[in-house]
């Protein structure tokens, strides 16, 4: 039998990346969702809709970038992470975003994104 493979470094890289964006999603909804009660709610409302067309836009260019410029490159090979570097990589983006709910309950929002 194969002994688990440790935990490496960018397995720990990977899951504080993940924590990081779990709090800063949280935190901008929650700005978000302050901002649609307030008299600048059609921002609220047009913001999303330019961060969607943005991410279209992006990807309907790498396609067609992709399509004409072949590469002949192959892609990085998959990291087999076993174990608790598993584990933990599974669970950081809900743990940020426990972390970052916590924060919003506590009107940190502000004092959060102003040290980001």
């Amino acid at each position: 039998m194969r002994e688990p493979r440790r935990t490496q470094i960018d397995d720990r890289i990977k899951t504080i990346i993940n924590v990081v964006i779990g709090v800063l999603v949280v935190l901008v909804a929650d700005g978000a969702a302050r901002l649609g009660t307030t008299e600048l709610w059609p921002l609220a409302v047009v913001m999303p809709l330019l961060v969607a067309g943005l991410v279209l836009f992006e990807k309907v260019f790498n396609r067609l970038i992709d399509w004409e410029f072949p590469s002949e490159v192959q892609p990085a090979r998959k990291s087999k992470a076993q174990g608790f570097a598993r584990f933990a990589r599974l669970l950081s983006l809900p743990v940020g975003i426990a972390i970052g709910l916590i924060l919003a309950l506590f009107g940190l929002t502000d004092a959060t994104l102003a040290m980001v």
